[in-house]
This record gives C-alpha cells, sequence and structure tokens, in this order.
C-alpha cells in the first residue's frame, strides 16, 4: 500500500487500490516509483508535486502529477516520483577535497544534507578530490567509483559495499522460471530484460546464470534492475546484464588530482560522466552515475 506525506513527512493519505504501479531500482543509479489510481476527491485533492510517497519503507518525492480523463469517462490520476536521495541532487559544491577514511570522507560530503552513511566495508585512507563543481549526489556517485565502491541507497542513509546482491548465482532456466526473455547486443555491450516465471526472491545486484538453450544463451550475469509491483509481488520484471562496477572507475589524474567530467543531464534530472581520459584510453563512452 501506498502512503502519501507531506514534503516534511506528515501524513496526508493513503492508496488502498491503484490501476497500475511500478517500482524500479538499477544499479546505475535509477530508483524511481510510478503508480495510477482512481481520480477521486481525495486523490485529486491530496496527491500533489512536492508530496512524499511511501512504499515499503522507502521515501519518494512525488515529481509529477498527471489528471485525466478518458472517453469512456474513468477518470484517474498518474503519478511520477523518485527516491528522497534525488534530494541530494539540489545540493551542490564548487569543489571538494579530504583525506581520511571512506567514513570520514563520506561523512564530510553528506553534512548539512539531512543523509548519513549507514554502512562502509571500505576503511582505507584516501585523497578524494573534485575540482569542479558537483552535487552532493554526485560527489557520493563519483567518490563510490574512485573507491570501487557500490552505492546503495535507503531512506535517507547511503551505503557504500563492494557487491550489492549476493554473489552466489541465481540459476534461470527456460521453462522453469522464465517466461519473456529479450537480449539485446549494441556497442555498450549484451543485456537481457527477463519476466521470471513463478516468483522468485531477487535482489538488485545478484550474481544470474541464465540458461536458455533454443536461444543460445547460456550466461553468468548481475541483476541490473528490478521492476515491482508493489501491490502484487508476483509481478517482477527484472533486468540481467554484463555488469561490470569497473565501468565506473575513473583514474584520470591531473597533477595528482582526479577529474571526473560530470554533468546534471536536466531533462532525466541525474548526473552523468561524459567521459575519462587517462594514459591508456583516449576516451570513455558516457554511462549514467
Amino acid at each position: 500500500m501506498i502512503q502519501i506525506l507531506t514534503h516534511n513527512l506528515a501524513a496526508k493519505t493513503t492508496i488502498p487500490k491503484v490501476i497500475s504501479a511500478e517500482r524500479s531500482e538499477r544499479l546505475t543509479g535509477e530508483n524511481t516509483l510510478r503508480f495510477s489510481t482512481l481520480l477521486k476527491e481525495v486523490t485529486a485533492t491530496l496527491i500533489a508535486v512536492g508530496d512524499v510517497a511511501v512504499v515499503d519503507g522507502e521515501y519518494y518525492d512525488i515529481v509529477s502529477v498527471t489528471k485525466e480523463q478518458a472517453s469512456d469517462g474513468l477518470r484517474k490520476i498518474a503519478v511520477e516520483c523518485e527516491h528522497i536521495s534525488y534530494r541530494l541532487n539540489d545540493i551542490e559544491v564548487d569543489f571538494f577535497t579530504q583525506i581520511g577514511t571512506s567514513t570520514f570522507i563520506m561523512s564530510e560530503i553528506l553534512a548539512g544534507t539531512g543523509f548519513s552513511l549507514s554502512t562502509c566495508e571500505f576503511s582505507a585512507i584516501e585523497t578524494f578530490s573534485l575540482q569542479e563543481k558537483s552535487s552532493k549526489h554526485g560527489l557520493v556517485q563519483a567518490y563510490a567509483a574512485y573507491i570501487g565502491a557500490e552505492v546503495a541507497y535507503s531512506q535517507f542513509t547511503v551505503s557504500l559495499v563492494h557487491h550489492r546482491g549476493q554473489s552466489t548465482a541465481v540459476q534461470l532456466k527456460s521453462g522453469r522460471d522464465i517466461l519473456v526473455l529479450k537480449e539485446t547486443t549494441s556497442t555498450d555491450g549484451v543485456s537481457y530484460d527477463c519476466e521470471v516465471l513463478r516468483p522468485q526472491t531477487f535482489n538488485l545486484g545478484d550474481n544470474v546464470t541464465v540458461d536458455y538453450p533454443s536461444m543460445g544463451i547460456t550466461a553468468s550475469l548481475r541483476v541490473n534492475g528490478i521492476t515491482r509491483n508493489p501491490y502484487d509481488d508476483r509481478q517482477v520484471s527484472v533486468e540481467i546484464a554484463n555488469f561490470n562496477s569497473d565501468v565506473f572507475e575513473m583514474s584520470s589524474l591531473v597533477d595528482g588530482v582526479m577529474t571526473p567530467a560530470i554533468y546534471f543531464d536536466a531533462v532525466e534530472r541525474r548526473y552523468k560522466i561524459a567521459g575519462i581520459v587517462d594514459a591508456h584510453h583516449t576516451k570513455v563512452e558516457p554511462f549514467v552515475v
């Protein structure tokens, strides 16, 4: 059930039934919620941009509300939300430099944001410097890339871990686990979208082996994204891909200072790394952080 709160987390109403609902999260940082429900007096007045939707204990800022009436007279309201951690995009710094443990550097990055460090599986003392304007979200992602960490956001906390999900591979077999499977090959590599035949417990980042002889697919991959219906646990779609956290490695150094090219995409409302130049590579294709 989705609960609606004010921006300051005071209770407003609950949504007992929906027409549709999707909660999606990807290893690349995307974490969104979409749902639609019947447009009634309560939903028309108590769901607004700036409010917060709560699903499974996670907070999502409502960024878009669309009200419509179909030709058959059905009125509905469609809502799009972003995880509360996206608020870190709104806090900018001109530059950042610190020396210390990962716990110390993360505490400095998150200072004054309302967010805190939860779990940190890294303890080495590092020098981290970003000599350009960035958001706090960009800083978190850049520092995680610098030390080879994966980032997990939960409510108002941030965790840096070696590997999200379980490392022991979950087996997916044709005729037993997979209902729909799509393989896409591009210049960025090979990715897969699949819908499971039977409900399974997947976690983002889980190692997965796919065995689908009729399509000639046998691969060891990771769960790169998960989309669930929070009202129906049976409706699960997973994206699996050759995800390698090393793709986030930012090793470009200028006079000992790391200089990744981070910019904010106003359309997608997220930070991206435009490319990395180092002694071995003249260009790395863009990828989202």
